[in-house]
């Protein structure tokens, strides 16, 4: 747990393992919840809104982190998120509204391909 704690930019792991999760920062916590995802050794790591609730610059260390510790594992990785900036540094972006899948496709591709109000809204917000 310690060589993959300094892999996700930890100085001193074997400290903040002794740490209670209020004496760590968003970001540190979000790094040892990578890290307890990655120890399971599975095909496939799934984030379920990983960088809620974090300022922008720890989100983007933390979705590199993701993208570097998926690609190092050589899994695969499935974001699961309302922020679209961040969907859109994946390789594949499904569009779900209701329920229903209503476009698929390289990010870019899945939102200006669709012809769907929700996509057509998101497209807008990305101007």
């Amino acid at each position: 747990m310690c060589e993959l704690l300094l892999q996700l930019g930890f100085s001193e792991p074997e400290t903040v393992l002794r740490h209670y999760p209020a004496q760590l920062s968003g970001g540190q916590r979000q790094r040892i919840c990578i890290a307890m995802a990655l120890l399971g050794n599975a095909p496939v790591l799934i984030a379920d809104e990983p960088t809620s609730a974090l300022d922008p610059v720890t989100e983007r260390e933390i979705l590199t982190l993701l993208r570097h510790s998926i690609k190092q594992k050589g899994i695969a990785g499935v974001l699961i998120t309302h922020d679209l900036s961040s969907a859109m540094g994946c390789d594949k972006l499904l569009v779900i509204d209701e329920g229903q899948m209503i476009a698929y496709g390289s990010p870019k591709e899945a939102l200006l391909s669709s012809n769907h109000p929700f996509c057509q809204q998101l497209c807008q917000l990305m101007a």
